[in-house]
């Protein structure tokens, strides 16, 4: 009499599937390790630093070149430190009360040194959070001081005086002017109706 071994065919079959079912579960997990681990390289540009954060809190501030920080734990906070631009139009008032646009570019770089300090101050939102408005501040306090003929006339000396200004109040930042040029002085309306010639009478 032959002995029934569909059963244990079907016992040697399960056994190997789950076999197979951990094989390909392992090496699903050990692929998704692995590009977690390689995904924490980070590259930090040659115009950049990075203020790297774990759990929150500040472990370092690495310059430029591969780094490499565990993905979800290192966060890498980068911080554009070559020279930067901002090109903006400013509405001004001159001593003798002229109402005057003027487009007006500066050049700012920061201090590597004090990278760390001026993230923790504003979350790389600098740009907008301090530069802008400091420079913005400026501009109208030194344009105050001089008549629309002297704003006309002094434009670099006036340039000087807002890059002197600017750069006294952001320096403690970390933040550096370079220069501050005025492009261009959009003059008002009345005062060019003022200094047009007048048409001669025959």
């Amino acid at each position: 009499m032959e002995k029934n071994n569909e059963p244990n065919n079907m016992l040697a079959l399960k056994v190997k599937k789950n076999k197979n079912v951990k094989l390909i579960s392992s090496l699903v997990v050990l692929l998704a390790l692995a590009v977690w681990l390689i995904s924490g390289f980070r590259i930090v540009s040659a115009t950049e630093v990075a203020v790297v954060q774990r759990f929150g809190k500040i472990v370092s501030v690495e310059p430029s070149g591969i780094h490499y920080g565990l993905r979800g734990i290192d966060y890498y906070n980068k911080i554009q430190v070559n020279q930067q631009n901002i090109r903006t139009v400013y509405s001004t008032t001159t001593s003798d009360i002229y109402k005057v646009n003027q487009v007006i570019q500066t050049q700012y770089t920061i201090d590597i040194s004090k990278a760390e300090s001026l993230y923790l101050k504003f979350l790389n939102t600098h740009r907008d959070s301090i530069i802008k408005p400091i420079l913005s501040q400026s501009i109208k306090e030194t344009t105050s001081k001089f008549t629309l003929e002297e704003l006309i006339s002094k434009r670099v000396e006036l340039g000087q005086t807002i890059t002197d200004s600017a750069r006294a109040r952001l320096n403690v930042y970390g933040i550096k002017i370079v220069s501050v040029e005025i492009v261009n002085i959009e003059l008002p309306a009345d005062y060019k109706q003022a200094v047009e010639p007048k048409p001669v009478v025959q």
